[in-house]
């Protein structure tokens, strides 16, 4: 959980200030611009936001969940 929020936060780094989405030039693997095309919706700040916050939720919930080993 810990990797994927690292993720999440730098993806947002490439959601310009005063934008809503990552844009399409900004994608420069094939494996990349592949993604973008098949789900532009998904590089929405709002959407990676969401992802952030409910990564966050989990790794500050996950000791409560999951109890310590012996």
């Amino acid at each position: 959980m810990a990797y994927a929020l690292a993720a999440f936060e730098e993806v947002l780094k490439f959601v310009a200030p005063g934008q809503d989405t990552i844009p399409a030039d900004a994608f420069t693997s094939e494996a990349g611009k592949t993604r973008y095309r098949n789900g532009p919706g998904k590089f929405r700040r709002n959407l990676i936001e969401m992802d952030i916050d409910s990564t966050r939720q989990v790794l500050a919930d996950i000791d409560k969940t999951i109890p310590p080993r012996d």
